[in-house]
């Protein structure tokens, strides 16, 4: 369900990225890079793909620097 919804989510805040205000924007951009890294991670945690290195930490460092 969250590999339903979380494109979603970010393709409306992404509708209405003129409207919103500079938090809002970087929370935006941060979640952008954080969303596919985080997919990416659950998708090898299933193991629907072979295990191999994400880089969860550097989505979670953008999500934290914003």
């Amino acid at each position: 369900m969250l590999a339903i919804t979380l494109p979603i989510m970010l393709a409306l805040a992404l509708m209405r990225f003129q409207r919103l205000t500079l938090e809002q924007r970087l929370l935006v951009v941060s979640f952008t890079f954080f969303a596919p890294l985080l997919l990416a991670d659950m998708v090898v945690a299933h193991g629907f793909v072979d295990w191999r290195s994400v880089p969860l930490s550097y989505g979670s460092l953008a999500f934290f620097f914003s």
